[in-house]
């Protein structure tokens, strides 16, 4: 198979019939530029990195059940409707954090339903795969952060070893990758291109979209995340503590103390949640 490589930003507006209608943006992983298509107000995002080609793909998979609305893609851009701006982070720190967390429970039910219906795109990432860090730091690093990488990677290794959720997930479904796109019409943007057990796509949220309501939610949210999943609030925590721990190794090896102390602290707090179970 070849190496993917990226595309030209200024290819797709010629070929796409695009406008430009406001500044670029260009992240490390992708470049946005707001355009104006058939009239109507767009987002044109060409992927740098062959994660975000795989979420484009994701994107258009879904053909907008809980997700942004797809015009064109390919395998490195997709064209999509421009949301207002607003993200669920505005609602969950202005001080609705339980219709923030309810509203993120119900996307991730409409967008792992799709995997019921439909074949998943190609070229997915396991969710396993993704945990490869979070083993190494266990392994070369046992008892680290008083012992919680060997725990989290043992705790990980049985939890995705239960292939029977495995769905299209999204991957990073926080309140900044939500947004509406209109009278509240929240959807989801940027998804990750990987496939595994459901209940990984809840945690996410449980460290968003800042560290102070992090804390303060957290006990609420795992609550709300069992009563919307179905799961056992056990399970809830087993998932929240891997993740969470996966963050802070993904945290520490990108330098970035800060990140991996807030991520720690809220796996310790569902480690200690699930002793007092």
């Amino acid at each position: 198979m070849p190496m993917w490589t990226p595309a030209q930003p200024e290819d797709y507006l010629a070929q796409w019939g695009l406008t430009v209608a406001g500044e670029t943006l260009t992240t490390p992983s992708s470049t946005l530029i707001p355009v104006s298509f058939d009239g109507r107000d767009g987002m044109l995002k060409v992927a740098r990195i062959d994660e975000e080609a795989r979420g484009n793909s994701v994107l258009a998979w879904w053909n907008g059940a809980g997700a942004a609305p797809v015009w064109r893609v390919d395998e490195h851009a997709v064209l999509l409707a421009r949301a207002t701006g607003r993200s669920l982070a505005t609602i969950a720190i202005d001080g609705d954090d339980h219709a923030a967390t309810l509203e993120l429970c119900s996307l991730a039910q409409t967008l792992h339903g799709a995997s019921a219906v439909s074949s998943p795109p190609v070229g997915l990432v396991a969710l396993a795969d993704w945990f490869r860090e979070l083993f190494e730091m266990a392994e070369h690093d046992p008892h680290g952060a008083d012992g919680l990488w060997s725990r989290a990677a043992g705790l990980a290794a049985t939890l995705l070893a239960d292939a029977s959720q495995d769905v299209v997930l999204h991957g990073d479904l926080h309140h900044d990758n939500v947004l509406d796109f209109g009278d509240g019409d929240w959807r989801a943007i940027d998804p990750k291109g990987v496939h595994g057990n459901r209940l990984f796509d809840y945690t996410v949220l449980l460290r968003n979209p800042r560290r102070d309501v992090a804390l303060e939610r957290f006990e609420k949210r795992v609550e709300l995340i069992a009563e919307s999943s179905g799961a056992a609030v056990n399970t809830v925590l087993g998932w929240a503590i891997a993740s969470c721990a996966l963050s802070a190794a993904w945290s520490t090896h990108d330098g970035d103390s800060e990140a991996a102390s807030a991520s720690l602290e809220l796996a310790r707090l569902a480690e200690r949640m699930l002793r007092d179970a």
